[in-house]
């Protein structure tokens, strides 16, 4: 008797082992979100310089998929990518500002977001996942609050991982050396009088 018990206790094991375990919500949990910052400098000397900077952003609590999109949430996000994002309680809603001065707003559950440099120039577009909250946390679509920000999203399924591009440019005209009454252009040897 004990044999047979023992053989079907091994028989169970075996097969348990052969059925694949239920996929949950924490199957979101391995999606990352790396920030990579481009750096270049370019002037008319052609001695550019470029460099990249990539980190992860890390997260209190993780990013999720939801139809198809990214949601983050929106503290941590804003930080990586230097953005004052400011949450207000009473409105349920997200207010931030891009570098050309575009003022976005992003209120919770609600499929649409509105922007505008002033408020004669207010205008709506739909976002695809709608920001929320879960628990207790404020999350945002990914996708549009980069591309809101003038940064390049990429998505690598592969490694589950948003790439965000930050592009920041410098350009330096090529100094001028004044010589009395001509001056001397060192990149281009040219001499003005």
């Amino acid at each position: 008797m004990k044999k047979k018990m023992l053989l079907f206790v091994l028989i169970m094991m075996m097969l348990t082992t052969l059925i694949p375990a239920p996929v949950t919500a924490s199957s979101n949990d391995d999606i990352s979100v790396m920030i990579v910052r481009q750096y270049e400098r370019l002037n008319e000397r052609l001695d550019n310089v470029r460099f990249d900077l990539r980190f992860h952003v890390q997260f209190e609590t993780p990013p999720f998929m939801q139809e198809g999109q990214v949601l983050v949430p929106l503290r941590e996000t804003a930080i990586a990518l230097g953005v004052d994002a400011h949450w207000d309680r009473d409105t349920r809603s997200i207010t931030y500002v891009n570098n050309e001065g575009v003022t976005y707003v992003l209120t919770i559950d609600y499929d649409y977001a509105t922007f505008g440099m002033s408020i004669e120039d207010i205008q709506t577009t739909r976002l695809d996942a709608p920001p929320q909250i879960v628990n207790g946390r404020t999350f945002v679509p990914l996708r549009f609050i980069g591309e809101s920000l003038g940064v390049y999203v990429y998505w690598d399924s592969g490694t589950r991982t948003a790439v965000l591009t930050v592009l920041l440019v410098q350009y330096e005209p090529a100094p001028t050396i004044n010589l009395g009454t001509m001056v001397w252009v060192p990149a281009t040897g040219q001499r003005y009088h």
